[in-house]
C-alpha cells in the first residue's frame, strides 16, 4: 500500500507534543484541576485533546468527555425501606393485639397498622445524579474532540394501551376488598356465585339489568370454561357470536415507565503528525480501558477475580468558549455501551512512513445515561435543558 509522508516538519512536531503534553489547552474549566490529578495511564496523559490546533486555540466549540470512577451510593443514600419500631410484631403478634380494632373474622383491620417508616424510608429514585459532585473528584482523564457532525438528542416515555372490562374491574374491587373488607366481600363473592348457579336478579348486586347480563356473564364464564378442554375462545367472541354484542373494553392509552436515553457519536481521526497520531492512539487505549470492567481486589491489593467492579462513567458537555454550551443539550451520567474503530477510514489500508500510525481512521462511540429524566432535573439548566 502507498505509504503517506507526515505535513508537519520534525521541530514542529515537538514543540506541538512539549505544548501538549504540558497540558496547554485553552481556558476549559477542568485544566485548572489537572494539577491535583494523578498521573494516568497510558503514556501518563490526563487532557487529550485532538487535534494539537483546537488544543491550542481553546475557543472553539467542542465535546468534551470526562471519564470518572463509579461510585456506588453510601450505604445510608441508597434504596431503603423501613418498618416503624413494633410494627412487625403487631403484624405477627395474634394474642396480643394492642388494642387494635379487629373486624367481624377477628382479623386486625390493615389500615391500622401504618407499619412503614417513611421518614427512614428511600423510596425516591436514587440515581447518579446525586453522586456527581464526589465523582468529578475521581477523574481519571478528559478527552475534548471536536464537535462531532451528528449534534441531537431525542426525549420518550412509556405509554401502553390498557383495558378494564366488567370482569376485570369485578375482580380488582373484590381483590381492594378481600384487604380492607373481608368479611363483607367474601359475603359478596358468595352472593354472586348464587345468582349464577340459581339464575338470580343481577340488579340486585348493582351491576346490571336482569336477564341480559345474566346471558353476557354466562356466555363469558362458557368460554373461559371452553378454554380448559384446549378450546382457543374469548369471552367476546363467544358474546359476539351469540348476541351480536361484546364486553366494553373501556381502552385507554396509560403512562406505563420511563426511558434511558442513548447517544451515538461519529469522530474522524485524520493525524497531521506523529505526535498527533500518538494523541488520538491513546484517546482511543484510554476509552477502551475505561469502558472495560474491572476485576476485583483482594485485601492485598492483588487481582483475585472473584468480584467484578463497574466499568468508569462518563460526564459529556458540549463546550463553547471553554464553558458548558449556552444552547446545546445537557446530560446526564453515561455508560459507555460500544466502542468500534474503523482503522481504514478512506476504505484503503494506509499508514504515514514509519507504518506505525493509520492516515485515516473513524472511533464510533454508543454512550447511554444512567438514570432517567425527570421534569425536575430541568431546575437550574440552561439551554434546551435535557
Amino acid at each position: 500500500m502507498g505509504m503517506a509522508s507526515w505535513r508537519v516538519d520534525p521541530v514542529e512536531n515537538r514543540k506541538l507534543q512539549e505544548e501538549n503534553n504540558a497540558n496547554v489547552v485553552g481556558t476549559a474549566k477542568p485544566i485548572q484541576e489537572v494539577g491535583k490529578a494523578k498521573a494516568f495511564k497510558p503514556n501518563e496523559k490526563f487532557y487529550l485533546a485532538y487535534p494539537f490546533e483546537r488544543g491550542r486555540k481553546g475557543s472553539e466549540d467542542s465535546f468534551l468527555i470526562q471519564c470518572v470512577k463509579y461510585m456506588p451510593p453510601a450505604t445510608d443514600k441508597g434504596l431503603s425501606f423501613a418498618f416503624k419500631k413494633g410494627a412487625m410484631k403487631k403484624i405477627t403478634d395474634t394474642k396480643k393485639d394492642g388494642g387494635l380494632e379487629k373486624d367481624e373474622n377477628g382479623s386486625i383491620v390493615a389500615n391500622q397498622l401504618d407499619f412503614i417508616d417513611f421518614e427512614k424510608s428511600n423510596l425516591a429514585n436514587v440515581g447518579m445524579d446525586s453522586r456527581v459532585g464526589e465523582m468529578k473528584k475521581k477523574t481519571k482523564f478528559y478527552v475534548e474532540l471536536p464537535i462531532p457532525k451528528q449534534v441531537n438528542d431525542g426525549n420518550s416515555c412509556v405509554w401502553s394501551g390498557n383495558s378494564m372490562n366488567l370482569f376485570t374491574l369485578a375482580g380488582l374491587d373484590l381483590a381492594s376488598g378481600l384487604m380492607s373488607r373481608p368479611g363483607e366481600t367474601l359475603g359478596m363473592v358468595q352472593n354472586i356465585i348464587d345468582s349464577l348457579l340459581k339464575g338470580g336478579n343481577f340488579e340486585d348486586l348493582g351491576i346490571g339489568d336482569g336477564e341480559e347480563m345474566q346471558n353476557a356473564i354466562r356466555a363469558s364464564l362458557s368460554g373461559l370454561a371452553i378454554n380448559q378442554f384446549g378450546g382457543n375462545t374469548t369471552p367476546n367472541s363467544v358474546m359476539s357470536r351469540g348476541m351480536g354484542k361484546i364486553l366494553n373494553s373501556n381502552k385507554e392509552l396509560l403512562f406505563d415507565g420511563v426511558n434511558l436515553r442513548e447517544f451515538k457519536f461519529d469522530f474522524t481521526f485524520t493525524p497531521r503528525s506523529k505526535p498527533e497520531g500518538t494523541r488520538a492512539m491513546d484517546i482511543i487505549r484510554s476509552l477502551k480501558m475505561a469502558m472495560a470492567p474491572k476485576k476485583g481486589e483482594d485485601s492485598t491489593g492483588s487481582s483475585g477475580g472473584i468480584l467484578i467492579n463497574s466499568p468508569d462513567l462518563f460526564l459529556l458537555q458540549y463546550r463553547s468558549g471553554g464553558k458548558q454550551h449556552p444552547f446545546l443539550n445537557t446530560f446526564k451520567p453515561c455508560a459507555l455501551t460500544s466502542l468500534s474503530v474503523n482503522y481504514t477510514g478512506t476504505g484503503t489500508y494506509a499508514t504515514y512512513e514509519d507504518g506505525s500510525v493509520p492516515v485515516h481512521m473513524k472511533v464510533a462511540m454508543s454512550f447511554k445515561e444512567t438514570n432517567p429524566i425527570y421534569e425536575e432535573d430541568y431546575k437550574g439548566v440552561g439551554g434546551v435543558g435535557y
